[in-house]
């Protein structure tokens, strides 16, 4: 466990993150509220960038997190494939290897490392902006991912 104070605010039974977010002028947003400044968007680094930085800094809090889930709390709701499973939405971690073979969709699959070996990955179905269910191909995207994953029996139940 990390020597962050943010850590005793955590216990070792958190293990799913549903995170509902909305990227705004001033922001990441969740469910209405402010998390942090400390999330604005920087004109250099792409908002996919700083919420990939985000999520590690929850895995780093909580290291044996079952998934992180990351999108707008629309398509958690309404647009999901599978209601009781982890949706990909804008992103989605899962503490499984995943390649680009297994997973031909995604727009990014990015490592999550631990002691010099991959302990999960990052999914990202959009990179080039903020996943939105007002665009369908963003739906789409995730809809695939999410039967690809279930089809290889990689999407947790």
């Amino acid at each position: 466990m990390p020597s962050s104070g943010h850590a005793r605010f955590f216990s070792d039974e958190v293990r799913r993150f549903l995170l509902p977010i909305q990227w705004t002028s001033v922001g990441l947003i969740f469910r209405g509220e402010r998390i942090s400044r400390a999330t604005h968007r920087d004109a250099r680094d792409p908002d996919t960038r700083n919420m990939q930085q985000f999520m590690l800094g929850l895995l780093d809090i909580c290291p044996l997190a079952a998934d992180i889930q990351v999108g707008p709390f629309r398509y958690c709701t309404t647009h999901q494939v599978f209601p009781r499973r982890p949706g990909a939405g804008w992103m989605l971690y899962l503490p499984t290897v995943i390649s680009s073979k297994e997973l031909p969709e995604a727009a990014e699959l990015v490592p999550v490392m631990a002691d010099d070996r991959q302990k999960g990955t990052i999914i990202v179905s959009v990179f080039d902006r903020v996943f939105s269910v007002e665009n369908p191909d963003h739906v789409k995207i995730a809809n695939a991912i999410e039967i690809r994953l279930a089809d290889q029996d990689l999407l947790p139940r």
